[in-house]
């Protein structure tokens, strides 16, 4: 006779307790977009050079969702007489809005309200991720669906990850926060930093009253970067985000975008549209100062306006 049928294959193991069972990497381009709704949600990423605080896996934070309405994510799939962990991770990776009340959205889990008037920065600061974490059981047809509700500027999210409820952490627990090198109110000659910026006439090599704001006829530009605590600085880095793009560390007085040579500033035109500055100072330790930032945008009659946008 013939041999016997081998046995079928076992059945796939159920999650133990604490396993993870479903992650998504906000605004990635790996990310199922077909879970998002509205279908009108934008993406932004910063560039891996950024450090994400608070994290063991700072890629996952490099990037978010956004909308300029209220958005959300619909997930199904699950048992629904289970309990999950949701675990909401955001980090404010957009340098112009790193100021108290500037994103301020509430969080709706299966139609109740989990979170009011989260502000990122607020709880945590620019740059550091932020996890808000709640447990329930999906809905009757297993599904949990999360809703971003704006409140000011545009709601967004970085990370979400669920998991069957059990003494395991969650995959992207962030390790205990890193020894503060910050200085004591009590030493204020202990700071350092960048604390403005100021645009500079590259052809005259005089700065333009008024930092950012001009209206005039120059066209070859620089911008100077102002610190504070200026014997502690060993070098500064500073970015310009827009129609040009630089990216630079200077090493010595005068910090600028573009460089200067012995003292005199380099320059470039900068054409009508959008940009972000921002820059960084690092000891000589290696312990950097906070990022600052400013937005600004020229416009086609060469005007330097104070703007906000994303």
């Amino acid at each position: 006779p013939p041999p016997p049928p081998p046995p079928p294959p076992p059945p796939p193991p159920s999650p133990s307790p604490g396993a993870q069972v479903f992650f998504t990497n906000a605004g990635d381009s790996r990310e199922d977009a077909s879970i998002v709704f509205p279908t009108t949600t934008m993406t932004y990423s910063i560039p891996s050079a950024f450090n994400i605080y608070g994290t063991n896996n700072p890629n996952y934070f490099r990037s978010h969702r956004y909308s300029s309405t209220s958005f959300g994510y619909k997930i199904s799939g699950f048992d629904r007489n289970k309990t999950y962990k949701i675990d909401l991770w955001f980090a404010e990776q957009y340098t112009p809005n790193c100021r108290v009340g500037q994103r301020v959205f509430d969080i709706f889990v299966n139609d109740v309200k989990r979170k009011s008037d989260l502000d990122v920065f607020a709880a945590k600061g620019c740059e550091t991720a932020h996890v808000e974490s709640y447990s329930l059981k999906p809905s009757s047809s297993g599904m949990f669906e999360v809703i971003l509700s704006k409140k000011v500027e545009n709601p967004m999210i970085s990370y979400i990850e669920i998991t069957e409820v059990g003494n395991s952490p969650p995959a992207l627990s962030p390790p205990p926060p890193p020894p503060t090198t910050a200085p004591t109110p009590s030493s204020p000659s202990q700071s350092f930093g960048v604390n403005g910026f100021v645009l500079v006439n590259a052809d005259t090599n005089r700065d333009i009253p008024g930092g950012l704001d001009y209206d005039g006829s120059t066209q070859n530009f620089n911008i100077r970067v102002t610190v504070e605590g200026k014997d502690r600085i060993s070098s500064v880095s500073i970015e310009l985000f827009g129609p040009v793009r630089e990216s630079r560390t200077e090493g010595v007085a005068p910090y600028s975008a573009f460089g200067d040579r012995n003292g005199n500033f380099l320059g470039k035109n900068l054409p009508p549209g959008r940009y972000v500055i921002t820059a960084f100072a690092t000891d000589s330790n290696g312990n950097k100062s906070p990022s600052y930032s400013r937005s600004f945008a020229i416009g086609n009659g060469r005007r330097f306006l104070r703007s906000r946008f994303q």
